[in-house]
């Protein structure tokens, strides 16, 4: 269960990382968009996180 959960994270950061890269070649407005997205979503992974955890 937790190597799926695991493999879908780095699935999912390569697929943060493709999207960054085509944002900055497409536009400005969008990147500041993604990044205050990918900070509440990082922020909300790492609350899960601790929650499970704790």
């Amino acid at each position: 269960m937790l190597m799926i959960k695991l493999s879908r994270l780095r699935f999912g950061i390569l697929l943060a990382k493709k999207g960054i890269i085509y944002f900055i070649s497409k536009s400005r407005i969008f990147l500041v968009f993604y990044t205050w997205v990918l900070y509440y979503f990082v922020r909300f992974l790492f609350g899960s996180i601790r929650y499970i955890c704790l």
